[in-house]
């Protein structure tokens, strides 16, 4: 279970302004909309959801928990390392098609673990004890709960960095993982045709 601080926020003994960092929270926030809409045409897409995340990031103002440059750049991280993390796993569950007849059960079942263990479906504290240490220590928790639980400041600026690290080791495995899988299936590959 990661150490959060003592009120749910963390403060720097400055007292510096979350204000100062919400442009950069906002063009953060904006680019990932746009990386978003790019990728498929959806109802965020239609409705132009990058304005409304960068204003209620805006509206948030100082009640959001990044005081500490050293806090954001820490999320910034994170959000960096959950992106390359699923990117990976995609790359993963993607090569298993050289290998099967069919990935898609097995996407299929990541898919429902990521929406369970990664605090999508239900923050990670509602879970059963055991289901919820199993999901801090997977790489799920790096996905999804330990960029958002270190944007609104329930992660103490260790535990952030302890779990930064975990993350980008995780990335690391599944980078390797993935392209090891990529390689054997493009050598294993044969087309026929004209």
């Amino acid at each position: 279970m990661p150490e959060y601080a003592a009120n749910g926020r963390i403060a720097s003994a400055a007292g510096v302004s979350t204000r100062r960092f919400a442009p950069v929270l906002v063009a953060v926030l904006c680019l990932g909309g746009i990386a978003a809409v790019r990728a498929e045409d959806s109802l965020y897409a239609r409705l132009g959801g990058e304005p409304v995340v960068a204003a209620l990031v805006w509206l948030a103002g100082d009640r959001l928990a990044i005081r500490d440059p050293r806090i954001l750049l820490i999320f910034l991280g994170a959000m960096v390392g959950a992106w390359l993390l699923i990117f990976f796993v995609m790359v993963l569950l993607g090569s298993l098609s050289f290998f099967l007849e069919s990935a898609v059960g097995v996407f299929e079942v990541w898919l429902a673990l990521f929406a369970v263990m990664s605090g999508y479906l239900v923050p990670l504290e509602l879970l059963p004890a055991w289901v919820g240490r199993i999901a801090r220590l997977s790489p799920f928790d790096s996905m999804l709960a330990f960029p958002l639980e270190t944007l609104i400041g329930l992660r103490s600026l260790g535990t952030a960095l302890r779990d930064l690290l975990t993350q980008w080791a995780y990335v690391a495995v599944l980078a390797a993982a993935g392209l090891s899988v990529w390689r054997r299936g493009v050598r294993r590959y044969v087309a026929f045709g004209g």
